[in-house]
C-alpha cells in the first residue's frame, strides 16, 4: 500500500468518525478518537511536504 491509499484510507476512517461524533449519544466515546486521527493526517501530510 502506498502512502497516498495509507493517507486516503485514513481520510475516510475520519470522515466516518466525524458524521458519527456528530450523534449526541457518541460524541463523547469519539470525538477524542477524531481529534487523534485528524492531527496524524496532518502529520503525515507535513511529512510529505
Amino acid at each position: 500500500m502506498s502512502e497516498i491509499d495509507y493517507l486516503q484510507h485514513l481520510i475516510a476512517i475520519f470522515r466516518h468518525l466525524d458524521i458519527l461524533s456528530k450523534l449526541p449519544e457518541k460524541q463523547a466515546e469519539l470525538e477524542p478518537i477524531r481529534v487523534q486521527f485528524r492531527d496524524l493526517i496532518a502529520e503525515i501530510i507535513k511529512e510529505e511536504s
